[in-house]
């Protein structure tokens, strides 16, 4: 785990230990007065795909998600990719909300389906983004099909 500049941290969170670590440098760096912290996971999907320590990496998750009170957790994660593993994640989570998409045309959506203490939505919702910026959020998943699952799976 490397520390870069406030605010950015690299850390392979392939790795199970790498999770607590991450979480807990990152939030070192957040002042203590405040409502709390809110943990913020997105693709998690990508991290479940190693053969070598994906299980692992899930479990640590789901731990953490399910010990850590001091903070609250938002992971949003595809429905698709890994659905059996998530699923598990997903019934520990306190705040939970499920993306995906249609391939023509190009749409995201998104739905809230768990929030702690407050009320919300459970309405599928399109994300109302511009078709440049949808171009964009393809491009990164398309490079996380071709590149970056193949690369975490030799792990």
């Amino acid at each position: 785990m490397e520390a870069g500049s406030y605010g950015h941290l690299k850390a392979n969170l392939v790795i199970p230990q790498m999770w607590d670590a991450a979480i807990e440098k990152t939030c070192s760096w957040v002042p203590g007065d405040g409502p709390g912290i809110l943990v913020f996971g997105s693709a998690l999907n990508l991290l479940l795909f190693s053969p070598t320590c994906g299980t692992a990496t899930l479990a640590r998750m789901k731990k953490t998600v399910e010990e850590d009170k001091r903070r609250t957790y938002l992971f949003s994660v595809s429905i698709t990719a890994k659905k059996e593993q998530i699923a598990e994640l997903e019934a520990v989570a306190d705040n939970l909300i499920t993306s995906h998409s249609t391939k023509c045309p190009f749409r995201l959506f998104i739905r809230i389906l768990r929030m702690k203490d407050t009320t919300f939505t459970s309405e599928k919702v399109e994300v109302p983004l511009k078709p440049e910026t949808l171009a964009e959020v393809k491009e990164i998943a398309d490079h996380s099909r071709k590149r970056v699952i193949p690369m975490i799976s030799k792990i």
